[in-house]
């Protein structure tokens, strides 16, 4: 399995590679918030106004929240709807999605000396998690 991406840029009529740089960030003492690229792809939520919630599958070009998508790791921090608000993705439930997608955002500056080369095995969500 190669490790390159390959798309199609836009207006330029050539496809690129590009090899993706994994890093590993000593995060102590540092605010972990939840990842959203990482909840919506390749876990299927949905970023919505009000919060995080899942779609419900089915076809339809209509797309509509399914409550019961809710991974059970999240089932205490959604509301009836299935939505869990910012408020409570930023606070409550931090952890459980750092967590659960093994990724974070920080919002202050990382001092480089921190940061490194990842040196363990990625798995890649578009080929690895489907199969």
């Amino acid at each position: 399995m190669s490790s390159t991406y390959r798309w199609h840029v836009f207006g330029e009529g050539e496809e690129e590679d590009e090899e993706p740089v994994v890093l590993e960030v000593d995060a102590r003492g540092l605010t972990l918030l939840p990842d959203l690229g990482t909840l919506e792809e390749p876990h299927r939520a949905w970023v919505r106004p009000e919060g995080v919630g899942w779609w419900a599958l089915g076809g339809s070009f209509t797309v509509t929240l399914d409550p019961r998508r809710v991974p059970s790791e999240f089932a205490s921090f959604a509301d009836e709807t299935g939505v869990i608000p910012y408020s409570v993705l930023a606070t409550a439930a931090a952890r459980t999605a750092v967590e659960f997608t093994k990724t974070a955002a920080v919002v202050k500056d990382v001092p480089r000396e921190r940061i490194r080369r990842y040196a363990g095995t990625v798995v890649r969500y578009d080929l690895d998690l489907h199969n």
